[in-house]
């Protein structure tokens, strides 16, 4: 078979090519015999008078403005020239005190036969010199809407219709603007379509430069970003804390995106699951990124657990940090010791006003850090599972905050993975196959265009630290645009030795007390770690499920003999201290209750129900779609009230229309609900 092109399509190219080149030379000589002859009609009726030279005045500055406006793809110096030689004629008319009115007209019409001449000659010049493998990209960065200029270039050298789209803003390492396609056109379909790849391809940009995001307002337009993709080639050194000493609500820094903007997120915006092939950098650079961060923040505890790897991961950190269990039913304690807590700490907020977790609030943020998940999981009872997912839709409104490390958000990893899937934001790193992303990716992501070389799929393990996010809180545009974490040092000793200093000036630094929510937690550890007694099933003698089932008062616990009792508190690196037992931090070694203000008095019927408005507005901006009555529970028990409450109160939010019901499950509106919301702190 012939590769030839069909004859039809090179005459359609030579075409192309002469009539560009010869067009401007017809639009000058066109320009010039109009000019001239406006001029001559102007002096034959209006012969050496002032208004004959005001007709050349607003001539002249109309010629002036549109050519300003229509080569506004060109470089500047070339527009500058353009609009200048046009001005130019426009202030010979002004000369009329100083020469006669025919001198005027004679230079006049040398002036603007100049400047169709050069017009034509700058453009020649450009056309001939122009090398296709670097000229578009310079001609790019001189142009005075860099944004407009790529799809000129593109639709010019594509033989495509050209496309309305304008610059808003121009960074150093990104290039911000809208693009507005015709009427009847789809942005998504659009994007589907790989209508920025064929931009790329005619403007010679390298794959990824172009990135898409549909607009909130309408159909037909895009916020288009053009940035330069290889930027993340070289892995960006770790800069150092980005807050040291603020607040965990405070944003924190985890990376670059390939914009080379920071990768900003507020940590206490919901629960994440991290994947990634092994060596794909879940570890130091998804781990070391977010708790590297959370340490330096004087109001956050963490509590971490790595049953497979050891102190790999975490032992670094590990004087930092409250707790560490490098065992899975240390972990499993760990989790269910938490568990127990939450109801306590709801209502403990709700005695004093608060319908979640704020600043100030004098409880420690709980980071609960989960590694080598699965293997977590697979040592697991059903109530210990069931503790589980009753932690991850509770924590939030307690003050905590999930985390969990696996390859694969799948049922081989997690057998009931699906159950709480959707109770994660996603940091997805390299993957193995295309399938695996897209389990991992959320439906943000999914939906969209990814740019070549932008999928996880194609980063397997050979570019550890490049990964895509999306947690709440974060633009929509910036949900399917790489990043690239933190590079903590070039070989393994130099990483270690960084993250060993950071550590350093940042273990004794907690300012805020621990509460004693958070002390009961680190004491039972402790216990653990001094005396790691389980039955059969795996589990302490004083599970801590027994405890939040029982209803039994916190001081008949092991956790708060612990807290009694002293020389408990074994400090890290001693030498009696066996390495596959817990860690806890000696940050904090006398451990003190922060004075807690009065227990305010029972809300009121209307206060109630506007927290209970708060948290489902909370739940949907999290995502979550639906909920079961048995959901509410941390809601009614926080606020002192029952079951039948909720159930009252949620059928009067289905009476207004803020939920609908479908079987056994309340489905939340979310624009409803939040509407409702705002109304009422305006009422109030």
């Amino acid at each position: 078979m012939s590769k030839e092109q069909p004859a039809e399509s090179v005459r359609a190219q030579v075409t192309h090519r002469y009539v560009s080149r010869t067009l401007p030379i017809m639009v000058g000589l066109v320009s010039f015999i109009g000019y001239a002859g406006l001029i001559g009609i102007t002096t034959a009726f209006t012969p050496d008078t002032p208004a004959g030279r005001v007709v050349l005045v607003v001539l002249g500055t109309l010629l002036t403005a549109w050519l300003w406006v229509h080569a506004r793809t060109r470089p500047r110096k070339i527009r500058l020239h353009l609009a200048g030689t046009a001005a130019a004629v426009s202030g010979a008319c002004l000369a009329h005190e100083l020469l006669p009115f025919a001198a005027i007209w004679q230079w006049s019409a040398l002036l603007w036969l100049t400047l169709a001449i050069s017009w034509v000659l700058r453009i020649l010049v450009e056309e001939s010199a122009r090398d296709p493998q670097a000229g578009g990209p310079k001609a790019i960065a001189a142009a005075d809407d860099p944004l407009q200029a790529v799809f000129a270039l593109a639709a010019r050298e594509t033989q495509a219709d050209p496309m309305t789209v304008r610059t808003t803003k121009a960074g150093l390492h990104k290039i911000s603007g809208v693009l507005r396609l015709d009427p009847g056109e789809d942005a998504e379909q659009f994007l589907q379509n790989g209508g920025l790849a064929t931009v790329e391809s005619g403007a010679n940009l390298p794959p990824g430069a172009l990135n898409g995001a549909p607009s909130r307002t309408s159909r037909r337009e895009l916020h288009i970003d053009l940035s330069d993709p290889t930027a993340l080639d070289t892995p960006p050194r770790w800069p150092g804390p980005s807050r040291p000493g603020a607040s965990i609500a405070d944003p924190a820094h985890l990376g670059l995106f390939q914009t080379l903007d920071v990768c900003e997120v507020v940590i206490i915006d919901g629960n994440v699951a991290l994947t990634g092939t092994t060596g794909a950098g879940k570890g130091f650079g998804g781990a070391w990124g977010w708790l590297g961060e959370a340490i330096t923040r004087t109001d956050a505890a963490v509590f971490a657990s790595d049953p497979a790897k050891d102190s790999q991961t975490l032992g670094v950190l590990a004087p930092a940090l409250h707790v560490v269990e490098y065992t899975a039913q240390g972990g499993i304690a760990l989790l269910n010791g938490i568990n127990a807590e939450i109801p306590r700490r709801t209502k403990w907020l709700a005695e004093r006003g608060y319908a979640s977790w704020r600043q100030g609030c004098g409880l420690k943020y709980w980071i609960v850090w989960l590694e080598e998940f699965p293997k977590l999981v697979l040592e697991m009872s059903d109530e210990d599972w069931d503790a589980f997912k009753s932690t991850l839709k509770e924590i939030r409104s307690a003050g905590g905050r999930v985390f969990v490390s696996l390859q694969d958000l799948h049922h081989s990893e997690v057998d009931d993975i699906g159950v709480v899937k959707g109770q994660f934001g996603r940091m997805t790193f390299g993957m193995m196959t295309a399938a695996a992303a897209g389990r991992s990716l959320t439906d943000r992501q999914n939906s969209a265009e990814l740019a070549p070389g932008s999928s996880p799929e194609d980063w397997k393990a050979d570019f550890p630290g490049r990964a895509l996010i999306d947690v709440n809180g974060l633009a929509a545009e910036l949900a399917t645009v790489p990043l690239h974490t933190w590079n903590w040092g070039e070989t393994d000793a130099e990483r270690y030795a960084t993250m060993r200093a950071h550590v350093a000036e940042h273990t004794h630094t907690k300012t805020t007390p621990d509460d004693e929510f958070t002390a009961r937690i680190v004491a039972a550890a402790r216990a653990r770690a001094a005396a790691p007694a389980s039955d059969s099933n795996g589990h302490s003698h004083d599970d801590p499920r027994d405890e939040r089932d029982k209803g039994t008062a916190a001081d008949n616990s092991q956790a708060d003999k612990a807290l009694r009792e002293a020389g408990i508190h074994p400090e890290p690196g001693d030498d009696d201290i066996d390495p596959r037992q817990p860690i806890v931090s000696s940050a904090d070694p006398s451990i003190t209750f922060p004075a807690p203000p009065p227990a305010k008095p029972k809300a009121s019927p209307e206060q109630a129900r506007r927290r209970m408005l708060e948290t489902l507005c909370e739940w949907a901006e999290e995502g979550r779609t639906e909920i079961a009555t048995a959901d509410m529970r941390p809601i009614w028990e926080a606020l002192g009230y029952s079951r039948p409450w909720a159930q009252k109160v949620a059928g009067r939010l289905y009476e207004d229309g803020l939920l609908r019901r479908e079987g056994g499950v309340w489905i939340l509106l979310p624009d409803r609900l939040v509407s409702e919301r705002d109304r009422g702190l305006v009422d109030a």
